[in-house]
């Protein structure tokens, strides 16, 4: 879809996704924050760092990651893609990937 609203009216569209872009922020910051609150209350994790934050964070990488698809970190395929959210965003949540690999 988004390919087809910058196909259509690039200028306008870049404006939407930055500088008019933060009741779509606001929006998608609710939905992330209601999942990490049922996925950390699944795992019995605590609320550290506060939801809001995370969810807020990894709000603005995928916006980065739309806006700006070239360049570094290269995630080009489902592997990239996993051990990008096993280092970054599983952190940012609370999972501690590493203890979860030692038990494997």
């Amino acid at each position: 879809m988004l390919r087809q609203l910058l196909a259509v009216d690039r200028d306008e569209t870049l404006v939407w996704l930055t500088l008019d872009a933060g009741g779509a922020i606001e929006i998608a910051t609710g939905y992330v924050t209601a999942t990490v609150t049922e996925l950390r209350a699944a795992l019995g994790l605590p609320d550290r760092p506060p939801v809001g934050v995370v969810a807020a964070t990894i709000v603005r990488l995928v916006q980065s990651f739309v806006l700006t698809p070239g360049g570094p970190p290269e995630l080009d395929g489902d592997a990239a893609f996993r051990d990008y959210a096993e280092t970054v965003i599983c952190p940012l949540i609370g999972i501690d990937t590493r203890a979860a690999r030692a038990d494997q």
